[in-house]
C-alpha cells in the first residue's frame, strides 16, 4: 500500500447528498429482457437522512436503460450539507452503524443477524441442479447476462438461479449498499478510522463534474494547489479544479522530457523512466504499463519519444535494483520516486541508492568541465537530481529536502488509497513520461465510463455490484475462500497481482466498521495467471481438485492479430477456443458413461473423471484492450471490491494489518544497527527469531561491510 501514515491534511467532515444531474449516456446499458426486475432500495433513511435525488425524468431503473444521449455539457454534481452523529455511514436500519463516540460496546448489528441473509443460508441449502442441466435452461441464462459498453459478464455458471439473484438483492437492500455507494461518491467518511473519503473516482473526472469534500478549519493546506479549488464559505472544496492542475501539471512536465526539452545534466535526452515504489505505488501502474505495452496505438505514442524503457523498482532486494538498472545509462534516465509521506524506510532507502548511481554513474564535472572540489561535487550532486529525480508525495517539503526540485513534486491527497491510487499521480506520471499524456486521458476516460455505470445503472444491471453480490454468495454462503482470474490476454499478466491486492488488503478485515467481530467470511484469496499458462500449471486442481471459482476474461479483439499461412486458425482463434472450452468443462465436467461409451479402458475411468459443477464468471469484452479498456477494467475490479467491503460492512480503506509488521521490522532493523556497529547481543526476542537473527549475523559477518552502489 502506497505509505497511509502521513499527517492527515485534508479530511472528510460532514455528511453529503448526491445528486445525478443528467450523467451523458455515451453508451447504452443493457440486460436481457428475461431478466427479474427487482425493486430498488429506497434512497431515504427514516430518519430523513441522506437523500438521493434522480433528475425527474429518470428513475434509477430508467437510468441504466437510457439509450440516447445526454447533452455533454452537463455533468454529475455532488452537493454537500450538515452532518449528523448518525451520518458517519448512511443507513436506513442497523446495519453496518458505527457506534456514537463514547459507546463502550458495538451493536449486535451484523449483516449475519438479518432475515435476509438467513433466508439466502436456507436458500443454499435447498439443493440445485448440476450446472450442465442449468445451463440448458435460455431464459436463465439471458437473466444473468449483464452487458454494458461493450463488457459482457455472463453469471450463468454459477451455482445460482433467478431466485438466488432476488435474495442477494433483498440482502444488498437490506445492508444499503446503494445509499453506501453514494456516500463514497458524496466524499463522506467512508473510512472512518481514520476519517477519510475514499474519492479515488474523482480523478478521473472530466473538468466540468464536482466531487465535494470537507476541508476542516484551521488544518495546514496540502499543497499550493488547495487554495485554488472550488472553495465556499463552509470550507468546502471540489476537489476536480486540484485533480486537473495535477493533470495539466504532469502534461506540462512530462511533454518537455518527451520532446527533449527536459534534459539530464550532461544535456542528454532522458529516454529511461524508472519508478521508485512499493505496493499500491507499484503494484496498479505496472498492471497498465504491461497491459499497454503491445496496443498499437501506446507503442506508436511511446515510440515518439524515443522512450525505451519504463521499469520498476518495488522491493529493497538488491538483486532488484541490479535488475532494474541493468543496462541504463544515468545520464539518459529519470527517477520517479513515489511515497506519499517520504519517509517508508524501503522505498527511501531505494531512492537513496538510485540516487547515488546516478550522481557516480555520471561525470563529476563542474559545470564548463572544470575539476572542482567537495564544494564543486556537492553542487554537482544537486544539479543532477533536480535534472534526473521527481517525486509523487503529499509532502512537499520532506522530497524537498531529499533534493528534488519542489515544482516537480506531484501531489496526491489522503483521501486517494495507495492500493486506489493508479489514476492519480501515483500512476499517471509514469505512464504519461512513457506513453504520453494522450494515452493517459484514454485511460482516465474508460475508467470514468465504468464509474458512471456503477453509480447510475440499478443494482440488478450493474456490473460491479452483481458482480459483488455473487461473490458474497460463494463466500458467505457457498463457503469458497478462493477465487482464480484468468485472462486470456497476455497483455494482462499483470492483472492478478494488482487484483490481488486492492481486494485482499481492502477487505481483508475481521471487524466492522463499528468495531464488532465479524461472523462470517470476509475476502477471498485472489490469485491468477493469463489464459494457457494457468491451464498447464493448476487447472489441474481445479478440475479434478479443490473447488476454486474462477473469472475468465477475454477479448474479441487482439492487440496482435497474427494468422499464418496455411494454419486452419489464427492465433487469437486459438486462444480464444480454450477460452470458451475451459468454464464449459468446468461446469459440466466428464461422467464416467461418457467416458465408457468413448472406449476408455475401465481401470482409467476413474482418473478421468471430471465431477464438473465447478463456478465461474465469463467477462467476454467486445472491443479492443486499449487505453480506454484498460481503464474500464481497473474501475470494474474496484468497485466490485468496495460492493463487498460495502456488504460485509468492513473499512475497506484502512490496512492496519500491514502496519504491525512494518514496526516489527523496524525494531529487527534497529538490532542489526546496533548488532553491526556495536558488536551488541541480540536481545529482546522471542528464541526462535533470536536463534535465526544470530545464524543470519554471523554468516553476514565478513560481507556486511560491503556497500557498493550498483554498477551500470
Amino acid at each position: 500500500e502506497t505509505e497511509e501514515g502521513g499527517n492527515s491534511r485534508t479530511k472528510s467532515t460532514s455528511h453529503y447528498s448526491a445528486k445525478l444531474n443528467d450523467i451523458p449516456h455515451h453508451h447504452h446499458s443493457h440486460h436481457h429482457a428475461n431478466n427479474h426486475h427487482h425493486p430498488e432500495p429506497d434512497a431515504t433513511n427514516h430518519h430523513g437522512h441522506h437523500q438521493i435525488s434522480y433528475p425527474d425524468h429518470h428513475s434509477p431503473r430508467q437510468l441504466a436503460h437510457t439509450h440516447s444521449s445526454v447533452d455533454k455539457s452537463s455533468h454529475l454534481h455532488i452537493e454537500q450539507r450538515e452532518a449528523t452523529a448518525d451520518d458517519v455511514l448512511p443507513t436506513t436500519n442497523e446495519i453496518g452503524k458505527v457506534p456514537a463516540p463514547g459507546s463502550s460496546t458495538p451493536p449486535n448489528n451484523l449483516l449475519s443477524s438479518t432475515s435476509e441473509w438467513q433466508a439466502l443460508q436456507h436458500h443454499a441449502k435447498s439443493g440445485f441442479p448440476h450446472l450442465r442441466d442449468l445451463l440448458q435452461d435460455q431464459e436463465r441464462v439471458e437473466g444473468l447476462t449483464l452487458e454494458n459498453d461493450g463488457f459482457i459478464i455472463d453469471f450463468s455458471r454459477q451455482k445460482m438461479t433467478m431466485e438466488t439473484k432476488r435474495l442477494l438483492l433483498d440482502l444488498a437492500e437490506k445492508a444499503n449498499l446503494k445509499e453506501k455507494i453514494f456516500a463514497m461518491v458524496s466524499g463522506a467518511p467512508v473510512n472512518p478510522t481514520e476519517h477519510r473519503a475514499a474519492l479515488h473516482m474523482a480523478l478521473r473526472a472530466s473538468k466540468d463534474d464536482t466531487f465535494n469534500i470537507m476541508e476542516e478549519a484551521g488544518d495546514a493546506k496540502q499543497s499550493s494547489l488547495s487554495s485554488r479549488g472550488d472553495d465556499d464559505e463552509n470550507g468546502v472544496v471540489n476537489v476536480v479544479p486540484l485533480v486537473h492542475e495535477v493533470l495539466d501539471r504532469i502534461e506540462d512536465f512530462s511533454s518537455r522530457v518527451r520532446d527533449g526539452s527536459w534534459a539530464g545534466a550532461s544535456g542528454r535526452p532522458l529516454r529511461n523512466i524508472l519508478v521508485v515504489g512499493i505496493g499500491g505505488s507499484y503494484l496498479g501502474t505496472n498492471f497498465v504499463d504491461k497491459a499497454l505495452l503491445n496496443d498499437p496505438q501506446a507503442k506508436r505514442r511511446a515510440a515518439a519519444a524515443r522512450n525505451a524503457t519504463l521499469r520498476f523498482l518495488s522491493n529493497v532486494d538488491p538483486v532488484n535494483v541490479a535488475t532494474t538498472v541493468e543496462g541504463m545509462d544515468p545520464e539518459e534516465s529519470l527517477v520517479v520516486v513515489i511515497s506519499k509521506t517520504f519517509t517508508t524506510a524501503e522505498t527511501m532507502l531505494n531512492a537513496k541508492t538510485l540516487k547515488d548511481w546516478l550522481v557516480k554513474g555520471q561525470k563529476n564535472t563542474k559545470e564548463g568541465g572544470e575539476e572542482g572540489g567537495p564544494a564543486a561535487e556537492l553542487e554537482f550532486e544537486r544539479t543532477v537530481v533536480k535534472r534526473h529525480m521527481v517525486a509523487v508525495s503529499a509532502d512537499v517539503e520532506k522530497a524537498s529536502e531529499f533534493g528534488v526540485d519542489p515544482d516537480n513534486v506531484f501531489t496526491f491527497w489522503d483521501w486517494v488509497g495507495g492500493r486506489y491510487s493508479v489514476s492519480s499521480a501515483v500512476g499517471i506520471l509514469p505512464l504519461a513520461l512513457h506513453y504520453g499524456m494522450e494515452t493517459v486521458r484514454d485511460f482516465l476516460a474508460g475508467a470514468r465510463a465504468m464509474d458512471r455505470h456503477f453509480i447510475e445503472a440499478p443494482l440488478s444491471a450493474n456490473l460491479a455490484a452483481m458482480m459483488g453480490l455473487i461473490n458474497i454468495w460463494q463466500t458467505n454462503f457457498q463457503g469458497f475462500s478462493t477465487r482464480a482470474i484468468i485472462p486470456y490476454s497476455h497483455a494482462l499478466s499483470k492483472f492478478a497481482p494488482h487484483v490481488q491486492q486492492v481486494g485482499m488488503e481492502s477487505n481483508g478485515k475481521s471487524v466492522t466498521l463499528g468495531g464488532e467481530v465479524i461472523d462470517y467470511a470476509s475476502a477471498e484469496i485472489e490469485f491468477g495467471e493469463p489464459g494457457t499458462n494457468a491451464q498447464h500449471s493448476f487447472f489441474q486442481m481445479l478440475h479434478q481438485g479443490r473447488v476454486v471459482p474462477v473469472d475468465f476474461l477475454g477479448f474479441t479483439h487482439s492487440q496482435n492479430p497474427l494468422h499464418l499461412e496455411g494454419e486452419p486458425v489464427a492465433n487469437h482463434d486459438e486462444l480464444m477456443a480454450n477460452f470458451f472450452a475451459q468454464p464449459d468443462a468446468l461446469a459440466i465436467g466428464q461422467t464416467a458413461r461418457q467416458l465408457r461409451e468413448a472406449g476408455v479402458a475401465e481401470e482409467l475411468v476413474p482418473h478421468k473423471m471430471m465431477p464438473g459443477d465447478r463456478p465461474s464468471t465469463v467477462i467476454l469484452i467486445d472491443r479492443p484492450l486499449d487505453a480506454h479498456t484498460i481503464g474500464q477494467l481497473l474501475a470494474l475490479y474496484e468497485h466490485r471490491i468496495a460492493v463487498q467491503g460495502f456488504m460485509w460492512s468492513v473499512n475497506s480503506f484502512d490496512q492496519y494489518g500491514v502496519e504491525l509488521g512494518k514496526s516489527l521490522g523496524l525494531t529487527v532493523r534497529e538490532q542489526l544497527i546496533r548488532s553491526r556497529t556495536q558488536n551488541a547481543p541480540v536481545n529482546g526476542f522471542n528464541p526462535s527469531t533470536t536463534n535465526l537473527l544470530n545464524r543470519y549475523l554471523q554468516s553476514t559477518a565478513k560481507d556486511n561491510n560491503t556497500t557498493t552502489a550498483p554498477t551500470t
